[in-house]
């Protein structure tokens, strides 16, 4: 299994109603089949953070 190398940089974009996003770059979204409207868990583990998209979002609760 080959890992794709993530940018060194992503960038944060503020919203107009003061969210904070990452801005991933389209080819990485493309080779993780990640879509907008996808659900993706993040864990932080020392200073990595782990991205995984949940497969299945049903028993999914967004926390606000």
């Amino acid at each position: 299994l080959e890992q794709m190398r993530m940018p060194d940089i992503l960038e944060v974009v503020e919203t107009s109603d003061g969210d904070f996003l990452l801005k991933f770059p389209l080819e990485l979204c493309e080779e993780l089949g990640w879509r907008e409207g996808d659900i993706v868990d993040w864990r932080v583990k020392g200073s990595t953070v782990i991205l995984s998209k949940v497969n299945d979002p049903e028993g999914y609760v967004p926390v606000e």
